[in-house]
């Protein structure tokens, strides 16, 4: 949960980074075959970006009212 004065429409919360990450068929996201990541159907859909040479996994913040939640899973 976050909680803010002011929103920003420019926040995001990294939530995974790696050699390869890829979006599977069951709307999870494998990270270098190692672990997965998984969200809620509610969450904002995820932006998935390279930098520096590695995948990246973000999740934009959206509040309301001056608080936002967000929810993952990650399954080793």
């Amino acid at each position: 949960t976050v909680d803010f004065k002011r929103p920003e429409a420019s926040w995001y919360c990294l939530v995974a980074e790696g050699n390869a990450i890829t979006h599977l068929p069951d709307g999870s996201y494998s990270v270098d075959d190692r672990y997965y990541v998984t969200m809620p159907d509610t969450q904002e859909k995820p932006l998935e970006r390279q930098q520096n040479g590695h995948d990246q996994l973000l999740v934009p913040i959206v509040g309301q009212n001056g608080i936002a939640k967000l929810a993952y899973t990650i399954v080793w």
